[in-house]
Formats: structure tokens, C-alpha cells, sequence
């Protein structure tokens, strides 16, 4: 089940305690022998009685999430399956916003699995008897796992899978494992945008920041929609069924291909109307969103769509107009600059520009990027030290205006280091969250020289490349005249780190899937105890 967040950062959907949604389930098989087509399977109940109790059954597990999940068998191949909120949930709780406060809902549960033989009598007298043998799954009613996840924690999970896949050998039963779960939290989210771009418009708001007005919404499930999954059945009995199985797999099983379908199912009690609270808000009083609420056709909860062409937002930016919008240049237009053979114990300086395009006056912060800057600089600017580690200096800067000619100092945190490289120092809108930060940046390499104006380097510079760069994909990552073990560190703007990688020394090539990445601007870091290179990678 999934219940969406309303844009606005006060904004939430929530469903009350002793709630209760339902809405139709079934399981289907891919049968090789009848030409790759799915065949539904039948639903049953393990019992006392034997394998398969034909009669009507109901099956509950109590989640830890404040939920309750009931299945009842309403024909021979669609269960209904119910949720009833014990304690009530909302969305928003996770300090996420928008699309990524999306909340997922769901439980494994277990399934016994056989074999179903229907004996008919015909009036045939050639073949007065037949027999017919179809899959049946059994819900036994026992929970292994739930879990109430955000799309933001689904999106993570995904870049985990990715990289994880990427140190696991293809042959073993783990790697197989890691697959499969990659693949169904894919199509979780392929789901989640298809019923948004299948749901039709019930009404327009339109609310500014400051205010607060709360909603109800009633929906019900119109359609059906399918998630497949890869399960591992005995091998002599998914032969014997004439499944599509991938020969043996993790721990001696064969892979059989299922698809579970959700929504209104085959059953007319399976459409029950599902009400939900909704609340819009925003503490931004420059803000201003129109919002389409629309009803997602398998839950029935509730979807929300905003109207980019009449909205405008800032902290978080939602979509609409960008309000915060903060620039940081060198005073020559470019985002990078080198200073070389700078004489040991000074200070030399540098000149910035910092620019507000927006048509909103905004409050920007500097500062220095500390991952960027593990040897200590201190860069110092509108008198402030702005490496320290707090929020950095807060400036004001008026709609369209740019400050030019800013001076900034550079100081050596020790006359013994000599090279400093890739110091980030960027401009950012303070009251963005980490996760989805607004910043602009420039990138600082300073090389020192001894009292003689000669800088000896004891080993050449790492090279470290990305292409291609920008990149929505696959990027190959070079990386020559490595002079020793090295760890490469895929982090982003805030010091979050998405990989590592073990370099020997020499030269070595890796792969970056930049699809399993959010779109910004991430670092890539490569270190030994002689050297330190940086790179910005962006993906788009």
C-alpha cells in the first residue's frame, strides 16, 4: 500500500486508528508450456484438514508498525486483503518531503505451495474422466517481515543493491539474492510513478505559505497492477508444473517466476472505499503551491500533483519556480582556479563573486566544504573563518544582485603541507535539508613552494578521471599513477558516503551507475598516505 505526502514541508496524509483499507490480491505463474502465458493460480488456506481448505478462510498478522493485515478468500484465485491502522501514521514523520515522503506499506508474508488436482466427470464416453492439475498457494498466515518505508529509504536501498551487486560474485547464491530484492524495490517505485501518471484530476488548490487546511479524501480501487518476482520452488516439482524455471538456483531451488497482482481483483467486496486525512501547509511565507489531487486507482489513497506553472518554492524546493536560486564564482566567471608555487608561511588570497539571480531577496551561507579540506586550511572572508564546521557566514543578497570582488585569504594549516586540492567552497540556502541541498560551488587547488621557490613533489599526482561527465548512466572512473593502496570515496556535496572502493597501486578502472544515484553533484575522493585527489562527478 502506499500513502503519498502532500507538497509543503508542514504538509501530510495520514489514516486514523481502527482505520481500515482493502483491496483484491492474486498470484500468477508463467506456464512455458502454454506459450509464456501467466496462469492464475489458486488461493487457499494450510490447515489441520490437509493441505488446501476449499471453504472461505481468513488469515491475520499483526504488524509492528501500528497495523493489522486480514486476508479472506473471496473466489478461487483472489484473496481480499485488509489493513487496519491499530495506532494511526502519517506521513512527513521522517523529515522527508514531497515525493520522497512517499510511504510504503507491506509485509511478507508466508505461503505454503502445491500442486491442485481437479478430477471431472464428462459425458465423454471415450474419456468419462479427466484430470486437471493447476498451482495453488496456500496463505499459512505467518509474518517474517514488514516494513513502513519512505521512498527516499527505498531509493537508498536501491544505490546500496547496486553497489553491493557490484562486489559479489555472479555464480553465488547471494549475489541472487541481492538481484531479486533490487528488482522489486525497482518495480515499488516504477509502481508508485505509473498509478501517478494513470490518476485523473478531482480537484485544484491552491495555498500559500503561512496557512494550514485540512482535507478527507475517499477513493476507491478501480484497476489492478503487478509486481513480478523470481521465487525458488523444488526443482522436480516447478519441472512437473511446466513453470518457467531458471534451472537450479539459490540453494538447490528452481527460479520460478510469480507476479502478484493488487487492486480491485475479481471479487466486488475487494473495493472498498478507502478514506484518508490529509493536511496542506508551509511555514515559508514566500511560498506558494497549486496542487492537483487526483486518486490512485489501485489503493485508492490519495495522489498530489504540482502545478509547476503557478507555484513557487523554497525550503525544501518542491518544483514550481526556484526562489533559491545561489551562485559562487571566481571573480574571472570560472568554478575552478589553481594557485602554484605560492611561498611557504603566506597567505595569499583570491577573488569571488556570489550572485542572486532569484527574484526573491534571499539569505545565502559560505563556508568551506570540510570533507573537502582534511588537511586544516583556514579560509577567511567577510572576516569570518569560513572552514570552521558550523553553518558558515550568512549573507543577505537582494533580488538580481551580485557581490563582486570578494577577497577571500587563504592560510596553511602547517608550512609542512605544501599541496592542498580540491577544496570546495560553495554558497548554499541554509534552511534547504542536507538530503536535497541548493548550492553552488568553486573548487581550489593551492601549491606551496620551499623558501628556494623549488616544489619537489615526492611522487607524481594520482590522475583521476570520470567520463562521461555529466552523466545520467554508466561512468568508467580512471584512475594512473597510483603510487600506492588507495580507497576511493564516493561522497556527496554534505559528506555522505555512497561507496568505497579498495585501488591497488598502479592503474585501475571502475564503474560508477550513476543511475542508482539521485541527480546533484557528488566527490570523488582517492587517498594513500602520499597523495589526495579530488573529482566532481554531476549527475543528471
Amino acid at each position: 500500500m502506499i500513502l503519498r505526502d502532500p507538497p509543503g514541508d508542514n504538509s501530510h496524509a495520514f489514516m486514523d486508528a481502527t482505520h481500515t483499507t482493502c483491496y483484491g490480491q492474486s498470484i500468477s505463474a508463467l506456464n512455458v508450456m502454454e506459450g509464456s502465458v501467466w496462469a492464475s493460480a489458486k488461493v487457499g488456506s494450510a490447515g489441520s484438514a490437509g493441505f488446501l481448505v476449499e471453504t472461505d478462510y481468513e488469515a491475520s498478522v499483526e504488524l509492528s508498525g501500528g497495523l493489522t493485515m486480514g486476508s479472506t478468500q473471496t473466489s478461487e484465485t483472489t484473496n481480499e486483503v485488509c489493513i487496519t491502522t491499530t495506532n494511526g501514521y502519517e506521513t512527513g514523520s521522517a523529515g522527508q518531503v514531497g515525493t520522497d515522503g512517499d510511504v510504503f506499506i507491506g509485509s511478507a508474508l508466508e505461503y505454503a505451495y502445491g500442486k491442485y488436482v481437479t478430477l471431472s466427470v464428462n459425458n465423454d464416453c471415450a474419456n468419462p474422466i479427466s484430470l486437471e492439475e493447476e498451482l495453488v498457494f496456500a496463505l499459512t498466515g505467518n509474518a517474517e517481515q514488514e516494513f513502513i518505508y519512505t521512498e527516499y529509504t527505498i531509493l537508498g536501498l536501491i544505490g546500496q543493491l547496486t553497489a553491493d551487486l557490484l562486489l559479489l560474485d555472479p555464480a553465488s547464491d547471494e549475489y541472487k539474492f541481492t538481484e531479486d530484492q533490487l528488482e522489486v524495490w525497482e518495480q515499488a517505485i516504477a509502481l508508485n510513478n505509473e498509478l501517478k501518471a494513470e490518476a485523473t484530476t478531482a480537484e485544484t488548490t491552491t495555498f500559500s505559505g503561512g496557512t494550514t487546511a485540512n482535507y478527507a479524501h475517499t477513493g476507491t480501487s478501480t484497476t489492478t497492477k503487478s509486481i513480478e518476482m523470481d521465487v525458488y520452488l523444488d526443482v522436480n516439482f516447478a519441472i512437473e508444473m511446466n513453470l518457467s524455471a531458471g534451472g537450479s538456483g539459490v540453494s538447490a531451488g528452481a527460479s520460478a517466476r510469480i507476479r502478484q497482482e493488487t487492486g480491485t481483483g475479481s471479487s466486488s467486496s475487494s473495493s472498498t472505499a478507502t478514506t484518508v486525512g490529509y493536511t496542506l501547509s508551509d511555514d515559508d511565507t514566500d511560498d506558494i503551491f497549486t496542487v492537483n489531487r487526483k486518486t490512485d486507482p489501485v489503493f485508492g489513497t490519495a495522489i498530489f500533483e504540482l502545478v509547476e506553472e503557478s507555484s513557487a518554492t523554497s525550503c525544501p524546493y518542491a518544483g514550481g519556480y526556484q526562489i533559491d536560486q545561489p551562485q559562487i564564482f571566481f571573480q574571472d566567471g570560472t568554478s575552478t582556479t589553481t594557485l602554484n608555487d605560492v611561498p611557504t608561511g603566506t597567505e595569499p588570497t583570491f577573488e569571488i563573486q556570489l550572485c542572486n539571480p532569484s527574484d526573491y531577496g534571499r539569505y545565502y551561507n559560505i563556508k568551506v566544504n570540510p570533507n573537502t579540506n582534511p588537511a586544516g586550511a583556514v579560509l577567511e572572508g567577510f572576516g569570518e573563518n569560513l572552514s570552521a564546521t558550523d553553518e558558515g557566514f550568512s549573507i543577505y543578497l537582494q533580488p538580481g544582485e551580485c557581490l563582486e570582488n570578494v577577497v577571500i585569504t587563504f592560510t596553511q594549516s602547517s608550512t609542512s603541507i605544501l599541496d592542498y586540492e580540491g577544496i570546495e567552497l560553495y554558497l548554499y540556502a541554509a534552511c534547504q535539508p542536507a538530503s536535497a541541498p541548493l548550492l553552488s560551488s568553486i573548487f581550489l587547488d593551492v601549491h606551496f613552494s620551499d623558501g628556494t621557490g623549488v616544489h619537489d613533489l615526492d611522487v607524481a599526482p594520482a590522475q583521476l578521471g570520470v567520463f562521461p561527465n555529466p552523466t545520467s548512466g554508466a561512468a568508467q572512473i580512471t584512475l594512473d599513477a597510483v603510487q600506492a593502496q588507495s580507497q576511493l570515496t564516493l561522497t556527496d556535496a554534505t559528506g555522505r558516503v555512497y561507496h568505497t572502493w579498495s585501488v591497488p597501486a598502479g592503474q585501475s578502472v571502475q564503474t560508477l551507475n550513476g543511475e542508482a544515484l539521485g541527480a546533484g553533484m557528488y566527490l570523488l575522493t582517492l587517498e594513500n598516505a602520499h597523495q589526495r585527489s579530488v573529482k566532481r562527478v554531476i549527475i543528471r
